[in-house]
């Protein structure tokens, strides 16, 4: 009898973040193209994003940006998203950064909380107790989206504005 349950125990994965439902953003791989920029340099497609899964794990918050070739140690990363209050939030983090920060309707917080790139997956975390008042657990959001692309200086920027932009009508609530 207990081999019979130490072998239904192995046979059965863990539920967790990596069983956790389905990106709420899609985008297709090989868009890259710096939003029709024409003469974009080829090497803006190392910033092709292609989904953007929130979920919420270890009392945090998380939202996983996965791309088609990997990350870039020049990049910046842009998650959006709008809440009843707003719509105009934004979780920003720049490769080189310990961590990400949080914008939603005027709040700002640097959450104590690492963000990493690791393979093709750049991963924001957020202690539910960090997370600005309009992004409380509990609060919807809409709207959301990401931009990826190389972190430039004004001119670069505006040359070259950001290399993928993804969207979706997707809702999802905080800490769910």
């Amino acid at each position: 009898m207990r081999f019979l349950l130490v072998a239904l125990l192995l046979a059965v994965p863990p539920a967790g973040p990596a069983a956790a439902a389905a990106p709420q953003v899609t985008d297709p791989a090989g868009d890259a193209n710096a939003a029709g920029v024409a003469g974009t340099p080829a090497s803006l497609a190392a910033y092709d994003l292609t989904a953007v899964r929130w979920y919420a794990a270890d009392d945090a918050q998380h939202v996983a940006v996965t791309f088609a070739d990997g990350t870039r140690a020049d990049a910046r990363y842009v998650v959006r998203f709008g809440t009843p209050r707003c719509d105009t939030g934004a979780i920003e983090w720049r490769t080189g950064w310990p961590t990400a920060y949080v914008e939603v309707c005027g709040e700002r917080a640097w959450p104590a909380a690492p963000s990493r790139a690791a393979g093709r997956t750049v991963t924001f975390t957020v202690p539910f107790g960090e997370l600005p008042p309009s992004m409380a657990p509990g609060t919807a959001l809409g709207g959301l989206g990401a931009t990826a692309g190389p972190y430039a200086d004004v001119v670069v920027g505006a040359l070259y504005p950001a290399a993928d932009t993804a969207a979706s009508q997707a809702r999802y609530v905080v800490g769910s």
